[in-house]
């Protein structure tokens, strides 16, 4: 019997960032790790920061093909638009938390596109999303209890970030936290 061995890759759709955007979220990390010097936080590395739009889980590459082809097609007519960050806070909540994050504005643009994708995705029998979409981007993961100290970060000077494409991105986990690689990026249509 001749089995061939398919192979599976750990994948994510997201918004990926420009040198500016990852130059200004440096900032911002410097100046909570500064008011936060706490063991119980693993910040992330600059090269790792997105706004992640939709997890696929482990996908087997022929699929990862098709459902990016399919999307290419169904964000072909999705305008850019343009993110702001909103605040820094811990998430999911203050009781429990197990990030801390950036939160951009939540756009209508930005929950369109996440809707535009999840057809798409479905149609490939990939696990329909239970959870309510909650965009955010992890600056540091939390272990343990942990206590927000008071900080002003004024993100008013926090660059816009052009969403003109999305990214698939292939999430390689590490004893010393995960690796993302760009793997495609998928254009939208009227940009």
């Amino acid at each position: 019997m001749n089995e061939t061995k398919t192979t599976t890759l750990r994948t994510f759709f997201a918004i990926d960032f420009d040198q500016t955007t990852r130059d200004f979220c440096a900032k911002v990390i410097k100046k909570l790790h500064n008011t936060h010097k706490s063991k119980q936080l693993r910040w992330t590395p600059l090269e790792n920061l997105h706004l992640t739009l939709r997890f696929l889980g482990q996908i087997e590459t022929g699929t990862i093909q098709a459902i990016t082809a399919d999307l290419q097609t169904a964000l072909n007519e999705f305008n850019a638009f343009r993110l702001q960050f909103a605040k820094i806070d811990l998430f999911p909540n203050h009781e429990h938390p197990h990030t801390f994050v950036i939160l951009p504005q939540q756009t209508p643009e930005l929950f369109n596109l996440v809707a535009a994708i999840e057809p798409v995705v479905n149609a490939h029998s990939i696990h329909k999303q239970r959870r309510i979409y909650r965009p955010h981007i992890t600056l540091a993961r939390i272990n343990g209890q942990f206590n927000l100290m008071p900080v002003t970060i004024d993100l008013q000077d926090a660059p816009c970030i052009n969403v003109d494409n999305i990214v698939l991105m292939h999430s390689q986990t590490h004893p010393e936290g995960a690796v993302y690689e760009v793997m495609q990026r998928i254009e939208l249509g009227n940009h």
